[in-house]
């Protein structure tokens, strides 16, 4: 049986960075960035494709919008939708540029684990209190008797 932990007050370390975040906050709607206009090469304005503009109302209804530390990070980020926008426009080569792009911005679940980005608070707990996780994870639990071992000392 795997003794409790201590009490956080009580370690010695945390074993955390000091640049650790929790992703409590979301940024209000009022708040958000519209998308900036897009123009072609002609400077005649097009439309945004639809899974670019999905993405960045995604981004900006998600608690990592709330890292943004400045009006500069928001740039990069318009260069991510700007990438994702040619990307689903043909140039499929962009795939990678567009995954070293969006690191930074936590957009995966390791991405937000690297930046040591904690989950919302009322995220679906990974174990349930109750001790069931091995039931519920598909392990077969046999009945409860006593150890075997312990009827060859007898």
């Amino acid at each position: 049986m795997a003794m409790p932990k201590k009490d956080p007050s009580l370690r010695a370390r945390a074993n955390r960075a000091s640049t650790a975040a929790s992703l409590d906050r979301i940024v209000p709607e009022k708040d958000r960035p519209v998308l900036p206009q897009l123009f072609d090469e002609d400077g005649i304005e097009v439309a945004w494709h639809s899974s670019a503009q999905q993405f960045w109302d995604d981004y900006w209804a998600s608690p990592m919008a709330a890292n943004l530390y400045a009006q500069v990070d928001r740039h990069r980020l318009f260069i991510v939708v700007d990438l994702i926008h040619r990307y689903w426009n043909g140039e499929k080569g962009l795939a990678s540029e567009i995954r070293l792009a969006c690191a930074p911005f936590g957009t995966t679940p390791m991405e937000r684990r690297s930046n040591e980005w904690d989950e919302p608070k009322g995220a679906a707990e990974a174990e349930p209190k109750d001790g069931t996780a091995a039931k519920s994870a598909g392990v077969p639990q046999g009945a409860k008797t006593t150890d075997p071992r312990l009827t060859l000392v007898s």
